[in-house]
């Protein structure tokens, strides 16, 4: 049964929003700083009973997230009147937490009503920052109607940060302007909007002039209220391109007043046409009698527009032309004329021609004639002439004019007289086509070629090539002997020049006389040929008389010594080379080379000759160099001295001196002497012997030392670290004890290190030599931080009124001695503070942030700022009654107040039967008691009185005044 309670109609400036979903998840946001109006939706599914609903028609659905804590009071009504009931969930930690615990089967609902009135009113006590409620408003009298709603009452506050309207996009063309609109705007909103380019603006339909395709795509829209940003909501915008209008033929030509059509064309697709002619669609026919400008707008299936501009010329007479131009052609040839430029076409002289009409004619004349061809076309006409020359027949000539060859001998053969040549028969020659070709023919022959220019005309020869006979090649002496060896010259006739094979045993492969050295009984062959490229040739056989065998002992030597060599088997010798002999000739000599040698000996018995070769083996000692690995040793290290061997080779190494090493003998030792020390090694080979020396450098650590440029202070220390080693190092390695994750080491030489904690650190350097010695030093407990304080600190309260600004503050800090306070209270007395706890009373209205900053008993120092807000006195009243009984006194009802922000003031008065009477918005103005200009009526009115104050609060108040007369 639905209760009956009468209440009044009241009416807010209010914000549009739209009617949801008939389920939980698609609730609309609700901010409490805002005052709602939505249609109620009728005709839609009964949601059931639902906690203290026995029915839930036309269901819409909000939800809030608590900003505030405290009480919130929300006040709801239809603006015709009609029944409407609400139902409200919570706390819930989120909005999908709520509508998963489905709360239509929950009766753990905060507050909830079915009265048959046209407003209700929510009541949600002790909301808590961050909780999430749920509201359900249903229409129960299924009539048509704004619900309008709105916090009216509590200290508590929702999140506006998560509200943001919906918004539209645009579609437009390429220069137009983009419109953005805010379909629902939130009071007191700022708006940031953002979108492609980048591009921001903070107007709430924002425009962008001069669309480009680049600004097309998402736009993005957040709003702040009362110092909360909402969540983004997006748009699209679309740039259509606008179309490239061309209208074709490109070049329009005509004769006076002939018509002519001009088509237009669209780059984008279909359009729709408007010619300047005043006529539509995609073509139009004209017909100039001068030279006209013609313009035709497009405009395509998405609204943009362009513009497409030509000339038509006009042309008195047609550009008549024939291809080709000019032609020549060969006697008794023709060739083939095309005029253009007109329709018909007319030629003469017809007598040599084809046809004497038509486009095309092919002319066949015997001498050359000029043709004239006259074309028309719509009434224009134009003419002009083409001249067919005639060429003669060629006169193809060769050279040489009487060509000789011998048998199967190249000659070439040079035709002339025309472009291009075919040559027959092509059996002996290089190639059937071309100026030059190479005959070689075997027997006489006879040659034709046929020549033809670049005009087609042709002429063609003869040519006969002899052959001559070959040559008879001759070589003397007839019966040519000789030893082994020694040279015998030939000589050849017969011809002008000779080849001789095999060359091996020859002074030359080329010549009349060449001089023969066979080792025995040789054959050679001569080729002669003389100037005409004929050839012969003959053979020759040089006999041999037999060698002497020459016999000598190889020996060997140590470098530095000699030893004979001993020659036999003729009765002269000759030895070289001779430099490193006794003598070069006898049977007996002396060898003293310094490097094993080869000599040779000749011997000579009766003008035959014989010879050998014998080797001299000289030994050396072997050729060594010693190597150091290390080459240099510090304080402690052993170095391997390695004797390696350039030349020849040793059976036995020697090292001395022998202090310091590990071994005398052998081709590598160790050494590890304790001052630079000079070793020498010997090597044998077979009693040749060779030394070599390695001088071992001992290099001394280095000193090693550093200093920093502070070694105390508060965390977060950068520390500069100078290195003081001597001699000079090249290779520096630091840790410094803190074994941060960024690095505790350093390779520099000075480098800097940042001490981010607190504590005490050891610092270690390591150090190696240009010599590669290494050495540390560690000074442990050098570096040593100090812990930096946390300041932080209370204000209360936070936020207070001009007539009672004072605010305590409560240090809240650690690691603190020193304390410094700096209210922000600027150019009065008592801005600052030393002490742990003080007071300060602010001397005017505003927001303030105060500092403080403390101080470690080290001298660490940390800041903390706060916010304060003094805010401006608040006051309202309002009458119980008024005498509009025209005595002077108390002739209006009108409230007064201070703190009120007059632009947002509504005054709704209603009398006993809920019919409004009157309605203001001006603050000063008050109601003077008549009702359509009659005079007052005595008895209760009530009210309805709304606005925000200057701290952007909303206020409604409600109530009843007495008008007395």
């Amino acid at each position: 049964m639905k209760k009956i309670i009468l209440t009044l109609i009241v009416l807010f400036c209010v914000v549009i929003a739209n009617a949801q979903g008939p389920d939980c998840s698609g609730s609309d946001p609700f901010c409490t700083g805002q005052t709602y109006q939505y249609p109620a939706a009728v005709n839609q599914p009964d949601l059931g009973a639902v906690g203290c609903l026995g029915s839930s028609p036309n269901p819409a659905w909000y939800w809030m997230q608590v900003g505030t804590a405290g009480n919130i009071d929300i006040h709801m009504e239809s603006n015709s009147g009609y029944d409407i009931d609400f139902i409200c969930w919570g706390p819930f930690s989120s909005l999908s937490a709520g509508c998963a615990t489905n709360p239509m089967t929950s009766n753990s609902y905060v507050d909830c009503s079915y009265s048959t009135a046209g407003q209700e009113d929510c009541n949600i006590p002790n909301a808590q920052v961050g909780q999430v409620y749920i509201l359900l408003i249903t229409n129960y009298s299924n009539s048509p109607s704004d619900f309008i709603f709105s916090q009216t009452g509590g200290t508590g506050a929702t999140d506006c940060g998560i509200v943001a309207p919906p918004i539209t996009g645009d579609v437009v063309c390429v220069g137009q302007t983009i419109q953005l609109t805010v379909n629902n705007p939130t009071a007191g909103a700022t708006y940031n909007w953002t979108g492609p380019g980048p591009w921001t603006s903070n107007v709430m339909n924002a425009t962008r002039p001069g669309a480009t395709p680049a600004m097309a795509g998402t736009y993005s829209l957040t709003i702040t209220v009362g110092g909360q940003t909402s969540a983004p909501v997006t748009c699209t915008v679309t740039v259509n391109p606008n179309p490239t209008i061309t209208i074709t033929p490109a070049n329009p030509t005509t004769c006076p007043g002939a018509p002519i059509t001009l088509t237009g064309n669209c780059s984008t697709g279909s359009a729709t046409y408007n010619w300047s002619n005043s006529t539509t669609g995609p073509t139009t026919t004209v017909s100039p009698t001068v030279p006209t400008t013609y313009t035709v707008t497009g405009t395509d299936q998405n609204g943009c527009s362009g513009t497409g501009t030509i000339i038509v010329n006009i042309s008195p007479n047609l550009n008549i032309t024939v291809n080709p131009a000019a032609a020549s052609i060969c006697t008794d040839g023709s060739v083939s004329l095309t005029a253009s430029g007109g329709t018909t076409y007319t030629w003469t002289p017809s007598a040599t021609l084809s046809s004497g009409t038509g486009a095309t004619v092919s002319a066949s004349p015997t001498v050359q004639t000029t043709y004239t061809v006259t074309g028309s076309s719509t009434g224009c006409t134009g003419s002009t002439t083409v001249t067919v020359s005639i060429n003669s027949n060629l006169t193809i000539s060769v050279t040489p004019a009487n060509p000789s060859t011998c048998p199967g001998s190249p000659i070439n053969l040079t035709a002339s007289g025309g472009s291009t040549y075919v040559w027959s028969p092509t059996a002996t020659l290089s190639s059937g086509t071309g100026a030059t070709v190479a005959a070689s023919p075997i027997v006489q022959t006879t040659y034709t070629v046929v020549g033809t220019d670049v005009s087609g005309c042709t002429g063609s020869t003869t040519i006969a090539v002899s052959i001559s006979s070959n040559l008879i090649i001759s070589v003397a002496p007839a019966n040519p002997t000789t030893c082994p060896g020694s040279p015998i010259n030939l000589t050849a006739s017969g011809a002008n020049t000779y080849v001789w094979s095999p060359t091996a045993s020859l002074s030359a492969g080329t010549g009349a006389m060449v001089t023969a050295s066979p080792t025995s009984q040789t054959t050679y062959t001569v080729v002669g040929t003389d100037l005409s490229g004929c050839m012969g040739s003959t053979t020759i056989t040089v006999m041999m008389n037999p060698s002497i065998p020459i016999f000598v002992s190889p020996i060997a030597i140590c470098v530095g010594t000699s030893g004979t060599l001993t020659a036999s088997g003729a009765d002269t010798y000759l030895w070289s080379p001779s430099t490193t002999l006794s003598s070069s000739t006898g049977s007996s000599v002396i060898a003293s080379p310094v490097i094993t040698t080869t000599y040779t000996v000749v011997g000579n018995t009766n003008g035959c000759t014989g010879s050998t070769t014998v080797t001299v083996t000289a030994m050396s000692g072997p050729v060594i160099l010693v190597t150091a690995s290390p080459p240099h040793v510090c304080p402690g290290d052993t170095s391997t001295l390695t004797a390696l061997l350039s030349v020849g080779t040793a059976q036995t190494y020697t090292w001395s001196p022998n202090s310091f090493l590990t071994s005398t003998s052998g081709q590598s030792t160790n050494a590890f002497p304790n001052v630079t020390t000079t070793y020498t090694v010997t090597a044998d080979n077979n009693g040749c012997i060779s030394t070599a020396e390695y001088t071992l450098v001992f290099s001394p650590l280095p000193t090693i030392d550093f200093i920093a440029d502070i070694r105390e202070g508060c965390q977060g220390l950068l520390v500069h670290f100078q290195d003081l080693t001597t001699p000079a190092v090249n290779q520096w390695y630091w840790t410094f004890g803190d074994n941060v994750s960024y690095g505790d080491y350093s390779t520099l030489q000075n480098p800097y290190h940042y001490f981010g904690s607190a504590g005490t650190y050891d610092v270690t350097l390591s150090v190696v030599s240009v010599d590669g010695c290494k050495t540390s030093l560690t000074y442990p407990a050098y570096i040593v931080t100090h812990p930096i304080p946390t300041a932080n600190f209370s204000a209360t309260p936070e936020i207070v009124n001009e007539l009672d600004a004072l605010v305590w503050f409560t240090d809240q800090s650690i690691g603190a001695d020193v304390w410094n306070w700096n209210f922000d209270d600027q150019n009065i007395i008592g801005n600052t503070s030393s002490l742990q706890n003080p007071t300060h009373i602010y001397s005017d209205t505003g927001n303030y942030y105060p500092i403080l900053i403390i101080f470690s008993e080290y001298g660490c120092s940390d800041t903390a700022v706060r916010h304060v807000y003094v805010e401006p006195n608040f006051a309202f009243y309002v009458p119980k009654a008024f005498t509009p009984n025209d005595d002077g006194k108390n002739q209006i009802f009108a409230p007064k107040g201070e703190g009120i922000n007059s632009e947002t003031f509504q005054m709704r008065i209603y009398d006993r039967w809920g019919k409004q009477v009157c309605e203001s918005r001006n603050i000063e103005s008050g109601w003077d008691g008549k009702v359509g200009g009659k005079a007052p009526v005595q008895g209760v009115y009530s009210w309805l009185i709304s606005f925000y104050d200057i701290n952007r609060r909303f206020h409604n108040y409600k109530g009843s005044v007495v008008l007395v007369k």
